[in-house]
């Protein structure tokens, strides 16, 4: 669906915070409420699934800039939608 006229365009901020104390945010711009869906579905995935004990954790993926975690070093996830 095209944007309207006037409509502000949204940044998808997605903030990972390290065990060790650190943040590290990856920036989306002008995100689908689809893509903000799938973002979220992957990062609910893979800590549950990783909650569950399966044997090799799931690593959570983002770009922008492009990094791996390993669940096991993430504290928490934050998403925010700024104008």
């Amino acid at each position: 669906m095209a944007k309207e006229e006037g409509q502000q365009k949204m940044k998808m901020i997605v903030t990972v915070l390290l065990s060790n104390g650190n943040e590290v945010k990856h920036a989306y711009d002008d995100p689908s409420v689809k893509e903000i869906i799938e973002t979220k579905r992957t990062v609910f995935t893979a800590l549950s699934r990783n909650q569950l004990g399966r044997d090799e954790p799931c690593p959570l993926a983002f770009d922008n800039p492009e990094i791996v975690y390993n669940p096991d070093n993430v504290s928490g996830i934050r998403f925010d939608l700024v104008e």
